[in-house]
């Protein structure tokens, strides 16, 4: 079943006047697959708005896949298989559009998880707006493991002498109620 969505802003192309585009060409990311966007595009609010009702609508969900860029992480997530990972370097200029798709991903396997989930993070930096949004998505997660719904566990990798993103994994730890695996490669 084919929805019309639009895709936030990061998705979408870099060139403002692609916007009003009447054929704008929007990518697959297993969501949904949509050819064309015929016509003058949605205020950004409302894009979001339609994005999240054909998320609760959705019943053939696949999960996400992201690559990663110069400032944002590459984004693997796979509901079947109990999967997310996130490596890479996440430093967004607007940390909300990036992660927003991934929350509702999040959001979406968390209505229908694996029994185990696993989650590994390998990031090599990130700032401050990607801790609250990784916080975000681990508590979420968290809820899942506290009611029984599925056993999470969180591999956090860093480089071996990066005391920094050690501490940010011991962080996350003390601050999250399942098991996390700290792994120095």
């Amino acid at each position: 079943m084919e929805i019309p969505c639009l895709w936030p802003a990061p998705l979408l192309p870099s060139d403002p006047n692609a916007l009003h585009s009447p054929s704008l060409q929007l990518r697959d990311y297993g969501r949904t697959r949509i050819q064309t966007v015929p016509g003058t595009l949605l205020p950004f609010h409302l894009q979001m708005v339609v994005l999240t009702t054909f998320a609760a609508t959705n019943t053939m969900f696949q999960g996400l896949s992201l690559s990663a860029t110069e400032k944002t992480p590459a984004v693997e997530i796979k509901p079947s298989e109990g999967f997310i990972f996130i490596t890479g370097c996440s430093i967004p200029e607007n940390a909300d559009r990036f992660f927003t798709p991934v929350q509702d991903v999040v959001e979406q396997y968390a209505a229908s998880p694996h029994v185990t989930t696993t989650v590994r993070i390998n990031l090599n930096y990130f700032n401050s707006s990607t801790s609250k949004y990784l916080l975000d998505m681990l508590k979420r997660l968290e809820d899942l493991h506290v009611s029984g719904r599925s056993n999470v566990l969180l591999e956090w990798f860093f480089q071996e002498g990066d005391l920094d993103m050690k501490e940010a994994g011991e962080d996350y730890r003390s601050l999250i109620e399942f098991p996390v695996k700290l792994k120095e490669i």
